[in-house]
């Protein structure tokens, strides 16, 4: 597919201005369309006894990384031990794959959203893909946004608008939220208040809505990002308003690396950064969160954290509560 054969391009080869790059991308959109998982996707074990379930926090363009956890996503999947169980594997990217890139990967932002959608495509009801702040440059201005320019240098003039609008015009189609049936919601940073009635009626023109889902941090250890963090942030009470709206005993989520791997609001909040150019913040490493959704979860406790190592080993990993 395009994505592999661009990953798979030698550094500092311009990659040929091809047609074939736009009409992929079209037909990535037209698929999408069709699935219509906006705004939220459901995760129970409909024609499975059971899944396991990762959740991969923020990318930003680590493409390697990214890589290892698909590795580990299909090995998983061809284990005849879990097949023989009914247990089957999901993956859930929770937004923020584009921009801030590892400095060694070049146009990684690129890269990454390409080879991602390359394994949506392949597996379109494992591979769950949330929309992160990053993903919505038609809502929010930010910095940096370094996508255009990682298109141009891949693609060439000719090409690099109309690819950038089609990823934009994916991007707008990215569910915001998953839920699971043993009580966790992940989404990429917050969630609607409870004045803006269910998720379930969120529609992709919902402006507030949507920012708060994309921009909002816990209010105690909230990063200042201006004028957006007056109405996005949240309290200890509103996401407690939220769990029991949605009938979930914790929520997961990305987008502050300063909190990563530390367990909030009495259990009920985890964040997950997943890009190797953040892992000395938080608790330090690249980290992901596991649960089979067989077994109830009401506390980040009940949860498997996992820090990726710099080779391919997964190492268990404790969350910091504050």
């Amino acid at each position: 597919m395009l994505a592999r054969r661009i990953v798979a391009k030698p550094e500092g080869v311009p990659f040929e201005a091809d047609a074939d790059a736009l009409e992929y991308l079209r037909g990535v959109r037209a698929n999408f369309v069709e699935m219509d998982e906006f705004p939220l996707v459901e995760i129970t074990a409909v024609g499975k006894i059971s899944y396991i379930v990762y959740f991969v926090g923020d990318i930003h363009g680590d493409l390697d990384t990214c890589k290892k956890v698909i590795d580990r996503f299909l090995k998983l999947r061809s284990n005849r031990s879990l097949e023989a169980k009914g247990v089957g594997v999901k993956l859930v990217f929770l937004g923020d794959y584009i921009d801030r890139a590892p400095k060694e990967i070049r146009n990684g932002g690129a890269l990454t959203i390409l080879y991602l959608l390359s394994m949506k495509y392949l597996y379109p009801d494992e591979i769950i893909l949330l929309r992160g702040n990053h993903e919505a440059i038609d809502l929010l201005t930010f910095a940096p946004y370094e996508l255009p320019m990682e298109i141009h240098d891949l693609f060439g003039t000719d090409l690099s608008r109309e690819i950038h609008d089609e990823m934009i015009g994916i991007f707008s189609l990215l569910p915001l939220f998953v839920r699971t049936s043993n009580g966790v919601i992940a989404s990429h940073a917050g969630f609607p208040r409870a004045d803006q009635g269910s998720i379930h009626d969120i529609r992709r023109g919902d402006s507030e809505v949507l920012i708060r889902s994309l921009w909002g941090s816990p209010v105690d250890t909230a990063s200042y990002r201006g004028k957006v963090s007056t109405t996005a942030n949240f309290s200890e009470g509103e996401l407690k308003a939220f769990l029991d709206d949605v009938e979930c005993g914790i929520m997961i989520r990305g987008h502050d690396h300063n909190i990563s791997g530390h367990s909030m609001y009495g259990g009920k909040l985890l964040t997950l950064i997943s890009s190797s150019c953040y892992k000395d913040r938080g608790i330090g490493g690249v980290l992901l969160a596991g649960m089979e959704i067989g077994r109830p979860v009401s506390s980040v406790d009940d949860l498997s954290l996992y820090r990726i190592s710099d080779g391919d080993e997964w190492e268990d990993a404790e969350p910091n509560r504050i």
